[in-house]
């Protein structure tokens, strides 16, 4: 199970306590998470998305050039 929202205090930090998989939404800033350890995966529109939850047997090769930067290699 993973959480997607926009605030890191009311959003990615409940949702790391009680054990899901966080995805922040961060649109065009280039926000830096105060506890990257609470961040699953950082995306800029809700059109990476799919991108992240495409089993690990479907997603292609090479992520480079994407909007989509993850935080952390585990598979949502």
């Amino acid at each position: 199970v993973a959480f997607v929202g926009d605030s890191f205090e009311r959003d990615m930090v409940p949702a790391k306590e009680l054990g899901m998989k966080t995805i922040w939404l961060i649109g065009d800033s280039h926000k830096e998470p105060p506890q990257p350890g609470v961040v699953d995966h950082v995306i800029h529109s809700l059109e990476d998305l799919p991108s992240l939850i495409v089993p690990a047997s479907r997603k292609p090769a090479s992520m480079d050039g994407s909007r989509l930067t993850d935080r952390r290699d585990d598979d949502i």
